[in-house]
């Protein structure tokens, strides 16, 4: 029997239509991207894996019933009631499930946060992990964060272990065609927003200036798959996804 996201937690993770709640949306949506961690990235029930922005535990619950609860799974996310949920309800069941909370500032989810952006360090060891992921976490981070948030990544991943992250990629300055997402310079030469009234509810990067922090946190073998935002209706996700291999 799966293991259900509360509507109030949900919201955020689900989007409730066509005859969906957010509950059954988010499920949805877990397995969807484990699908895609599978066949993109390599996931197998062999795998450890960081979960950064876990949430209440979208990823981890698809991942559990995907691979039978074998893996070795930490998440680590700034909503106490995520993390809560996430303890009461999955953890207690599967241990080798753990969840963490990190107070880090975010002017959209956390405001009063008493960790800063640009202080995060993950709460693991060195080269513990063989697969990465963050989904909807960089599209929320201005670029100093998202500079340390790789240098993290790689750091607790070990050698040929796989980052596979989403992010709005731009090319240019400007998108093409019919964007989900008007995005204009930020505060820099690499980041873009939208008009927003909140700039982290959408920001975005230029492609070349992401692909250098990872080649210089250690990764290669990047791969780019662009994604539906743009109106690419071939897109294989809503945003860019991102993955690559710790080589150093």
């Amino acid at each position: 029997m799966t293991i259900n996201i509360p509507e109030h937690l949900a919201k955020g993770h689900g989007v409730a239509k066509d005859g969906k709640s957010f509950s059954e949306s988010a499920q949805e949506i877990g397995n969807n991207w484990v699908k895609r961690f599978e066949v993109y990235g390599g996931l197998t029930e062999n795998v450890s894996i960081l979960d950064i922005g876990c949430g209440p535990g979208r990823m981890a619950i698809a991942i559990g019933e995907r691979f039978g609860w074998k893996n070795q799974y930490f998440g680590f996310d700034i909503k106490t009631a995520d993390i809560d949920f996430a303890q009461n309800f999955i953890t207690a069941k599967y241990e080798k499930f753990k969840f963490s909370k990190l107070d880090i500032r975010n002017p959209l989810y956390n405001p009063h946060g008493t960790v800063e952006p640009f202080a995060v360090k993950f709460p693991c060891e060195d080269e513990s992990f063989d697969f990465c992921f963050a989904t909807s976490v960089f599209t929320h981070l201005y670029a100093g964060t998202v500079a340390l948030y790789i240098a993290e990544a790689a750091r607790c991943l070990r050698q040929k272990g796989i980052f596979f992250f989403t992010m709005f990629a731009l090319l240019g300055k400007k998108v093409e065609g019919n964007a989900r997402f008007s995005f204009h310079l930020g505060p820099d030469s690499t980041t873009f927003i939208t008009d927003n009234k909140v700039a982290e509810e959408a920001v975005g990067f230029n492609l070349g200036y992401i692909v250098n922090l990872l080649k210089a946190a250690g990764f290669d073998n990047i791969k780019h798959y662009p994604g539906g935002w743009t109106g690419n209706a071939s897109a294989i996700a809503g945003q860019d996804i991102v993955i690559c291999e710790k080589v150093i």
